[in-house]
């Protein structure tokens, strides 16, 4: 469903953060003004004890809340022994200056979670 980062475009992001299997990488409700990239290993995206996504390498997490300021809409969790790059709003803008593929993929990615999530919704509809 996701579109990769190709890692060479986070060469002007932070060193990868090491997470154990289970750690917390951020709470709902935290404030964030940072996203993630996933260099290895696992994370899920958890709502409601439920995990709704796992990501993989080249995979990005938390944008909303870097792009809208606001408060975090779930849990991030590390599914195995991960590492993540943390970028920040003025590496954001550097790599969507520079790269703008990057921030192509990112509002592809954007699109595409809210597409599967309204589908999700429809679904459950229909169910009713």
């Amino acid at each position: 469903m996701s579109d990769k980062i190709k890692f060479n475009v986070l060469k002007h992001a932070n060193k990868a953060i090491p997470f154990e299997t289970g750690a917390p990488i951020f709470k709902k409700g935290d404030s964030g003004r940072t996203m993630f990239a996933v260099y290895s290993g696992e994370v899920n995206i958890v709502v409601e004890g439920n995990v709704v996504e796992t990501l993989s390498e080249g995979d990005i997490f938390g944008e909303m809340s870097l792009i809208d300021n606001q408060p975090r809409s779930a849990d991030a969790v590390a599914g195995e022994n991960c590492q993540v790059i943390e970028i920040d709003e003025k590496s954001f803008l550097f790599m969507t200056d520079h790269t703008p593929r990057f921030a192509l993929q990112v509002m592809r990615l954007v699109a595409a979670r809210l597409r599967h999530r309204m589908a999700e919704l429809e679904a459950l509809k229909k169910g009713q």
